[in-house]
């Protein structure tokens, strides 16, 4: 099972980082879906830590802005504590962290993927539990 609150979390750090992003406005879209966990698998840098094994149902929450959208290098840091591109008054660079180490809390996959001018896509997966 998972911690719903922490779930929670995790889509409201994703969900208010999209808005930032769109600081004039912009098109905000959150879907859900089941999936086979080898989808986000083949796109996350999995360290092998994860609970979702190949062909795994899972459950997959997708939040995508069309914002400003990153470049590589700031991909690369994106879940380092403390890194921030916003100014030193507007965030403390620990949303993404936290996210990630929720994730990894509950041995889930975390995807993000962006363009810098284009907007930015992060996927989280989570394994379907059934009972």
């Amino acid at each position: 099972m998972v911690d719903r609150s922490k779930v929670e979390q995790v889509l409201v750090n994703l969900i208010n980082n999209a808005i930032d992003a769109m600081p004039v406005g912009g098109s905000l879209y959150v879907r859900s879906y089941l999936t086979k966990s080898d989808k986000l698998r083949s796109m996350a840098k999995d360290e092998g830590g994860n609970a979702l094994a190949i062909e795994e149902d899972a459950i997959a929450v997708e939040v995508e802005d069309i914002g400003a959208g990153m470049d590589e290098n700031v991909r690369k840091k994106l879940f380092d504590p403390f890194f921030t591109t916003k100014k030193r008054a507007e965030g403390t660079g620990l949303g993404l962290s936290v996210v990630k180490n929720i994730m990894d809390m509950h041995k889930g996959l975390i995807d993000v993927e962006s363009q810098e001018g284009k907007g930015s896509k992060f996927t989280i997966m989570l394994k379907k539990f059934t009972g």
